[in-house]
């Protein structure tokens, strides 16, 4: 994946939006919501597949 192509989940938004990265953490370009790596199903998801591992 490119840099211009990274994503975060955005709770505010409620979808995957690019983002500014600052020294204090990550923020949506497009309403500045802090944003997370993965939405609540997608970190479910990816717990699960470590654990397989």
């Amino acid at each position: 994946m490119a840099f211009y192509e990274e994503v975060k989940w955005c709770k505010k938004c409620k979808r995957y939006v690019r983002y500014l990265l600052s020294m204090n953490g990550s923020y949506c370009v497009d309403c500045g919501a802090e944003v997370s790596l993965f939405n609540k199903e997608d970190m479910k998801d990816f717990k699960r597949t470590l654990k397989l591992l």
